[in-house]
């Protein structure tokens, strides 16, 4: 495989590179405006739990309520941080994600490294962590989120998978997929925090509302610190379980479905899509959910100077003792209504704006191709 099929392979190259970046974004983009009033009703049946002296369907009684006490405007509180963080959301994501999942199938890591005892694990963690001390004091984003963050996860994995030809095995999809989940996370979890602040302050009458979101990214900052901005971060790197199970799912549903109507993995169908992306998402939302409600519940706090749980522990502890195990449950089907279409809408457009980024672009031996076709003798004699 020559050089620049080796960077392709892994992912890396800028044509991909830009193909997932923008395809992510443009997925988080589209998703936003169809699904946001279902999201403003599932945080506040998360942070408040069901309506009382409601009649019918929650849904639709907390969507009457919200245009009855705020109008329509209500149903889209949080908008604009909410497209502010799916576009690096979906493009941090998506971009990790397949380089991470390139550069694990190309390399063979997972073949590789057979780490045999726990001891030897200690022992590689220990001496990887001494090595790169600096690296951890300083604490540089980009290193952090890729270089060193990988590494690690790379030389303590001690899977027996091996990777079979071209087909990227599921622990390739499933390091690929936490490691993007974690860049998410941490990336965007300020956004997310305005958020919930943003779709929760109707029902918080005692609390100054709060303006626009370069506003309230200040105003969090200046009352509660860096401490308020980054509010739920635990448990949404809890919830990184939740694309381990998803994403992996996903990929191996749309291989069965291409290998058995014989097409290709990477030009999926939309019908194949739509049905890999539901059966993934139901089969993770329900794993998983839980640590939605914990992180919204944590999110909100902090609004008026009330802080009504100590931790994640403190939060998990109470919502079991008052509310039991439907407590971690509030809000889930009317979560389903939302993620579901949203996550049919975000890998449809993701695999569309993608297929179609790729095939205008020219890949990148072509473009090499070209440029040196272009050259004159001269300049090819001189280098």
């Amino acid at each position: 495989m020559s050089g620049a099929s080796q960077v392709a392979a892994s992912g890396g190259s800028a044509r991909d590179v830009f193909c997932n970046s923008v395809a992510g974004a443009a997925a988080g983009v589209f998703v936003a405006p169809f699904v946001h009033p279902l999201d403003v009703v599932r945080t506040r049946l998360q942070v408040d739990g069901v309506p009382s002296g409601h009649k019918g369907s929650v849904i639709i009684t907390s969507l009457q309520t919200i245009i009855k006490k705020e109008g329509l405007k209500g149903l889209y509180r949080g908008l604009s941080p909410t497209i502010l963080a799916l576009i690096p959301n979906w493009a941090v994501y998506f971009m990790v994600y397949e380089r991470l999942k390139g550069l694990v199938h190309s390399h063979g890591w997972l073949s590789q490294y057979h780490l045999r005892n726990n001891r030897s694990r200690y022992k590689l963690l220990f001496d990887y962590i001494h090595q790169h001390f600096e690296d951890y004091i300083c604490w540089k984003p980009n290193r952090f989120m890729y270089t060193w963050s990988f590494d690690l996860i790379k030389r303590l994995m001690s899977l027996d998978a091996v990777d079979n030809g071209d087909q990227v095995s599921t622990g390739t999809n499933m390091i690929a997929a936490v490691g993007a989940g974690a860049a998410q996370a941490i990336t965007t979890n300020p956004l997310w925090v305005v958020r919930t602040r943003l779709q929760t302050q109707g029902i918080r009458p005692e609390v100054v509302p709060y303006g626009s979101v370069p506003s309230a990214l200040i105003r969090i900052a200046r009352e509660e610190g860096l401490r308020g901005l980054y509010r739920g971060t635990l448990p949404s790197l809890v919830g990184v379980s939740h694309v381990a199970i998803q994403i992996p799912a996903y990929e191996m549903i749309k291989c069965y479905i291409a290998r058995k109507d014989d097409e290709a993995v990477d030009q999926p169908g939309p019908v194949n899509v739509i049905f890999a992306t539901i059966v993934s998402k139901l089969a993770a939302s329900i794993v998983t959910y839980p640590h939605e409600v914990v992180r919204s519940k944590l999110q909100e706090q902090g609004q008026g100077g009330r802080d009504r749980y100590a931790g994640v522990i403190d939060c998990v502890k109470k919502v079991y003792r008052h509310e039991g195990v439907p407590g971690f449950y509030r809000g889930f089907f009317t979560s389903l209504l939302r993620t579901i279409p949203s996550a049919v809408i975000t890998f449809a457009s993701y695999e569309g704006v993608r297929g179609f980024l790729l095939r205008a672009l020219l890949p990148d031996e072509k473009l090499l191709q070209s440029h040196l076709a272009l050259e004159t003798p001269k300049e090819l004699k001189r280098e």
